[in-house]
């Protein structure tokens, strides 16, 4: 494993933590292109869930 390898991986894992801390299911997701983390997020299934499921 590379270095920027765990550290894309390290940087998902706080994402996850994050979504944890709220509530959310804790999945952390980030987007890299060769040597750049370009994007990091959580998936936020819980708050979608509650929002479609208020929306009627």
């Amino acid at each position: 494993m590379r270095a920027d390898d765990e550290t894309y991986m390290n940087a998902a894992l706080d994402e996850a933590r994050k979504a944890a801390l709220i509530g959310e299911v804790p999945i952390g997701a980030v987007v890299c292109m060769r040597v750049s983390l370009l994007v990091a997020g959580t998936i936020c299934a819980n708050t979608v869930k509650m929002r479609l499921t208020t929306q009627k």
